[in-house]
């Protein structure tokens, strides 16, 4: 039986990499969309670029599944107008022209799954958060109504789903490597109240959310997100205690945090609850619901 198909962009990245080696255990023939010909999960790669509309040829040939990762860094830059509009454009056009490029190619796909993001949903609010819950009118929750708006431009032609992804546990890099050294040097503290939520998911469990979308023939935008609801000072230490670090008393204040931060700072003072049940609902399981044990396998040395 032939092997199925799947073309990842961004399959280099963070969950790139991790969803790349579950895909090819899984039995799938899994190949890169990338910038550069630089493969780093022994895979093929296949160059593209959005803005030149140009996807090298045989990329998408036979492909079954397009999974789009891609996109500048939320959290790498300051939110200058100029990062506003890479981020936008990194997102929203790079997926309207892998809508057009299926189409015009008439790409046998089964289902396009994109990246999504969980700050679609209201700052600090103590409701629950549901797929059907409504955006704001914040920089992120625009952004994420955009990105996935585009990605439903195959919605007539193939199954279509969004993965709106809470902070990634992984030491390797992300959110949780970039606190974890500043905790290690017993300087982690709170975040201005402390109150705030850190919806998160363990990197493992992220990935079989993919390979459960494909599986499953799944639609729609699904919260991927762990069951247990944090808020930042106890994920601080939570996080300090796996690391058998202490805790820095003062909390980093609101206004130190804005000030170098400016309006990106909402990705460190907002939270959001948000609920997983509907991921659930189609049969999926997740192996990781308690942060500390979840941290405890990340950073054990097996």
């Amino acid at each position: 039986m032939k092997q199925e198909k799947v073309v990842i962009t961004g399959g280099s990245g963070l969950v790139g990499m991790q969803l790349t080696k579950l895909l090819k255990k899984e039995g799938f023939n899994v190949v890169h969309l990338s910038r550069t010909k630089n493969s780093k999960g022994n895979v093929k790669v296949f160059l593209w670029d959005y803005k030149k509309e140009f996807i090298e040829n045989g990329a998408l040939d036979d492909c079954h599944y397009l999974i789009h990762l891609a996109g500048a860094g939320i959290a790498d830059e300051r939110w200058t107008f100029k990062r506003k509009k890479i981020l936008i454009e990194s997102r929203v056009d790079s997926s309207t022209f892998l809508c057009k490029y299926v189409r015009e190619n008439k790409i046998p796909l089964k289902s396009f799954i994109t990246s999504s993001g969980i700050n679609y949903y209201p700052s600090n609010k103590e409701v629950v958060q549901d797929e059907n819950s409504a955006g704001d009118d914040s920089f992120l929750s625009r952004l994420v109504f955009h990105w996935e708006k585009a990605s439903l431009a195959l919605e007539d032609y193939c199954s279509v789903s969004q993965i709106r992804t809470s902070a990634v546990l992984d030491k390797h890099g992300g959110a949780l490597n970039k606190i974890a050294g500043i905790v290690k040097l017993n300087f982690g503290s709170p975040i201005g109240t402390g109150k705030q939520w850190m919806p998160w998911i363990h990197h493992e469990d992220l990935c079989r959310i993919y390979l459960h979308v494909i599986k499953n023939d799944l639609s729609g935008p699904y919260n991927a997100v762990s069951d247990e609801f944090v808020n930042n000072a106890d994920f601080t230490k939570t996080l300090a205690k796996v690391l058998k670090k202490r805790v820095f008393v003062p909390k980093v204040p609101a206004s130190i945090i804005k000030s170098i931060f400016g309006e990106m700072s909402i990705i460190l003072l907002g939270g959001v609850k948000a609920s997983n049940a509907k991921i659930k609902a189609t049969g999926f399981e997740f192996t990781h619901t308690n942060l500390q044990k979840a941290l405890a396998a990340i950073y054990s040395n097996k």
